[in-house]
């Protein structure tokens, strides 16, 4: 049976996403029950997972998921270069980080509805964020 491809947004670049994304992947029984494809920022991924003292296979591949080996254990990157990590105030949401968050979320959708990806999960967002960045969202994104 094929493993379903999940599409797992970073949420803002400045908030808890890649922490949760990064303690998910380096628990390897994620990769028995679906193969999952981050959509963030690669730097970003990089610099919490060694802040975390996390050891995981970061591997870079385009929106068409064409490098994609759902056999390996690698954690499928599509890096959306938003952000350098040195650029982040971890734990202060802005502009640029709403914005980054949005692109994150309609890569995904994108993805998702040229049937890429099998389903698409997103790590938590800034409304706050959103709206300084102009995407005026009052309820659920």
């Amino acid at each position: 049976m094929k493993k379903p491809i999940i599409g797992i947004t970073m949420g803002d670049a400045a908030g808890i996403g890649a922490e949760i994304i990064l303690k998910t992947l380096a628990d390897l029984r994620i990769y028995n029950i679906c193969y999952p494809v981050v959509i963030g920022s690669l730097s970003i991924m990089r610099h919490q997972a060694k802040r975390l003292g996390l050891s995981c296979d970061l591997v870079s591949v385009n929106k068409n998921l064409e490098r994609l080996n759902t056999d390996s254990r690698q954690a499928a990157i599509i890096d959306c270069p938003e952000y350098n990590s040195a650029d982040i105030d971890f734990a202060h949401p802005n502009e640029q980080t709403g914005k980054a968050a949005y692109h994150y979320i309609n890569t995904a959708v994108s993805l998702a509805l040229s049937h890429k990806i099998d389903a698409m999960v997103t790590c938590p967002i800034s409304k706050a964020a959103l709206n300084q960045a102009g995407y005026n969202y009052p309820g659920h994104t």
